[in-house]
């Protein structure tokens, strides 16, 4: 390995450079049943100041039409096979491809990456959480013991709220990246962090949900970071994938 050199008055220090993953890219095969939205049950919630109510929640079904093969890339810490992996932070687009998020954070504690790649729907979150089942489930027969933090960006983050919700065994939390989270409340121990641009859009609608989720007895926290409506920064997004993993 090559170290980089740098010079501090009389001594010499020595920087490792950070370790990137290594990436592949894959595919889960055809056959995985397209989902469509459906009434789920009504969760009964309770604010802090005592009001009651029901809410009425959504679930994927499984119809009888088939997706086709569909892409991701896999990236793995230096030395590491997929199953010996115990969390993978899996990311969805708003149709297209994810970018592989907080890469070096990912790389330094031990998690595995795994984006969309090529998918289609566009705006549609159903079509794209469906494609994100089939490769979950793609994942889950090469590893039966994986967990996920989902993560999606804009539209891409309405997805991931559902496969946290429909994988909640599985789910340690969610990162939404210039999204706002719109469902019942997960569990205190799988927390919920919207990382929004200051000067996004979205940044309002994160706002007023953060207090009406806290509201309800949310785990869920809005952090901030520099620019409009995009993915940001991988330091702010490894800030935030410490946050969720440091839940207990």
């Amino acid at each position: 390995m090559v170290l980089a050199v740098m010079a501090l008055g009389s001594s010499v220090a020595f920087c490792r450079p950070q370790a990137a993953p290594i990436v592949s890219n894959l595919s889960a095969p055809a056959g995985s049943p397209v989902h469509v939205s459906k009434e789920g049950p009504t969760v009964q919630l309770e604010t802090k100041s005592g009001y009651k109510y029901g809410w009425v929640s959504e679930v994927l079904a499984p119809t009888e039409k088939k997706h086709g093969a569909v892409k991701f890339k896999l990236g793995l810490p230096p030395g590491k096979k997929l199953e010996d992996l115990s969390t993978v932070l899996f990311t969805i687009p708003p149709g297209g491809s994810a970018p592989l998020v907080a890469p070096k954070t990912c790389v330094a504690l031990g998690v595995g990456l795994v984006s969309l790649s090529g998918v289609s729907g566009g705006r549609d979150w159903v079509l794209l959480a469906s494609q994100g089942i089939a490769v979950v489930e793609h994942l889950l027969k090469k590893n039966p013991n994986l967990n996920f933090v989902f993560a999606g960006f804009s539209m891409g983050g309405f997805s991931a709220q559902h496969l946290g919700s429909r994988y909640l065994d599985r789910c340690r939390g969610l990162l939404l990246l210039g999204n706002y989270y719109l469902q019942p409340p997960l569990p205190k121990d799988r927390p919920v962090i919207m990382l929004v641009g200051e000067l996004d859009m979205v940044l309002g609608y994160a706002e007023k949900s953060l207090k009406e989720q806290s509201d309800i007895g949310a785990n869920i926290r809005l952090m901030t970071m520099p620019g409009g409506h995009g993915y940001g920064r991988a330091e702010d997004q490894g800030k935030a994938l410490k946050a969720i993993l440091a839940t207990k």
